[in-house]
């Protein structure tokens, strides 16, 4: 009895460190995205290349799933409500993220 308890709790703590190391890969993988999609737009802080549009990048994305990228993240980028938030952040959140830093510096 105490045998087959102990096995039932070495399996769930395992099955509960798979979905732990999961979720944090997860989170990893969409921070790795954010900070290449961050580094791949960008026409202010890394003037020393042409930024790309959001689709250049979304397209990168496609390409890359299963090798650069997770590959979830191509239907994340496709659901129409993180669509919209990534091109405002993109573009007028952006812009208003430098102008507020600029008067803060200033």
């Amino acid at each position: 009895m105490d045998a087959e308890r102990n096995w039932k709790n070495i399996t769930t703590k395992k099955t509960q460190d798979k979905v732990e190391h999961e979720n944090d890969k997860s989170i990893i993988d969409i921070v790795l995205a954010a900070d290449c999609l961050d580094a791949a737009t960008d026409t202010v802080g890394r003037s020393y290349n042409k930024g790309k549009t959001f689709d250049d990048y979304e397209k990168e994305i496609e390409e890359g799933a299963g090798t650069h990228y997770a590959p979830f993240l191509v239907e994340l980028f496709r659901r129409p409500e993180v669509r919209e938030d990534i091109i405002y952040l993109l573009g007028e959140g952006r812009n208003r993220m430098y102008r507020e830093l600029y008067m803060l510096l200033k």
